[in-house]
């Protein structure tokens, strides 16, 4: 992992300025459209270009994040607590996952400006919350 972390410094020094900005829904939407038409074989799905795997990769990390839990030591007896703030059931297929992004992005173009993050966010708490 060092090792991993001072390659990535020495990229971004030899490199010079890095310019970063958080991924757009809009953005995202368009790389998402190219998984389309979808082609699954068991678990795996076809990326077909960068654009694919891109929207892939951002979905998959995301899908992961959604399932994490901690229990703080000093409270166990009270819920996990769920950084994204939304309890998915198990059973959700990465597949669904992001036709439910593409769904939500289509269905929403006045919020494709906003961030990417934010309305998988929102759209996950709102589908799937926790109990209180």
């Amino acid at each position: 992992m060092r090792t991993l972390i001072a390659m990535l410094v020495a990229v971004i020094l030899v490199g010079g300025t890095v310019r970063a900005s958080a991924l757009t829904a809009g953005e995202l939407l368009a790389q998402c459209e190219q998984l389309e038409p979808w082609e699954v074989q068991g678990k795996d799905v076809l990326i077909r270009n960068i654009n694919a795997g891109v929207c892939w990769g951002y979905l998959q990390a995301v899908f992961d994040l959604a399932y994490v839990a901690w229990h703080e030591a000093d409270k166990p007896n009270e819920p996990p607590t769920r950084p994204i703030g939304a309890c998915l059931p198990n059973g959700i297929s990465r597949v669904q996952f992001a036709q439910m992004f593409l769904q939500k992005a289509r269905d929403s173009p006045a919020q494709l400006h906003e961030g990417a993050l934010f309305m998988i966010i929102t759209l996950l708490r709102q589908n799937f919350p926790c109990p209180k």
